[in-house]
């Protein structure tokens, strides 16, 4: 890290962040790479740039292709038992953003609203989801919301964007998030705006702590999906989510 010009040091929490300082005659900015020590030894990752036209936070399906033999914390990071352990998730983290990561935070540097979902496109779902879900319905010709049937043909539909971001793949995108988030409406969820952060965000009842739950927002995974090339991720996320939650 030191490498590529980040200082490290400790919070008062005991998290280790690395910061750079980047400037370019216009704007200043720090590229922030947190780890998070949280609860009952579980390490977890932060990235963003501050500041910038609104708190950015990259998502970490753009960098973290993970490691199936490492165990995955309920509330998000890695769980850890050992320093063995401990380290083995450093590695992975330390080997995800030399693969990926420092490319994608130079990116995101350059022009964050490439990889992140707009406000307005935000906007847009909140405000014309039914009527997005509705139309791909019926040019689908879906009698209802059954997952297989669904993400097969939203699969078919994310195979045809090409992974360059115009506009009209960005119309796109959005389109395919109103009919992924039809899938949690169709199991009691709804969507909700938060105005602080001007986000579409969904929530479904969480049959298992029996209280309502945020969900992870189908119009970034779907921009993750295109964006790193695993559209399969779309339909993995969800599953987890709808699985998390009890409602499958």
């Amino acid at each position: 890290m030191t490498e590529r010009g980040f200082q490290y040091s400790t919070d008062e929490d005991g998290d280790g962040i690395f910061r750079k300082k980047c400037e370019d005659g216009v704007r200043t900015q720090q590229v922030i790479i947190q780890l998070r020590f949280d609860g009952e030894y579980t390490i977890d990752l932060d990235l963003r740039i501050e500041p910038s036209n609104k708190y950015f936070s990259l998502p970490l399906g753009l960098i973290i292709a993970g490691d199936r033999k490492l165990k995955k914390g309920l509330l998000g990071g890695w769980v850890y038992n050992t320093a063995e352990e401990a380290r083995d998730i450093l590695e992975m983290i330390a080997g995800n953003m030399e693969k990926r990561g420092f490319r994608v935070l130079d990116r995101a540097g350059n022009d964050s609203e490439e990889i992140w979902p707009t406000s307005s496109e935000q906007r847009d779902l909140y405000e014309n989801h039914q009527k997005y879900a509705e139309d791909f319905q019926k040019n689908h010709s879906l009698a209802d919301w059954e997952l297989e049937t669904v993400f097969k043909a939203v699969q078919c539909e994310l195979e045809k964007l090409p992974s360059e971001i115009t506009q009209e793949t960005r119309n796109r995108m959005v389109y395919l998030s109103a009919v992924c988030g039809e899938i949690f409406i169709a199991k009691g969820g709804h969507w909700v705006w938060n105005e602080n952060m001007e986000t579409a965000t969904l929530r479904i009842f969480d049959r298992n702590l029996w209280s309502e739950h945020a969900v992870n927002s189908p119009l970034t995974l779907i921009f993750q999906a295109v964006l790193n090339g695993h559209l399969e991720n779309v339909r993995v996320t969800i599953e987890g989510d709808l699985r998390y939650t009890g409602n499958i």
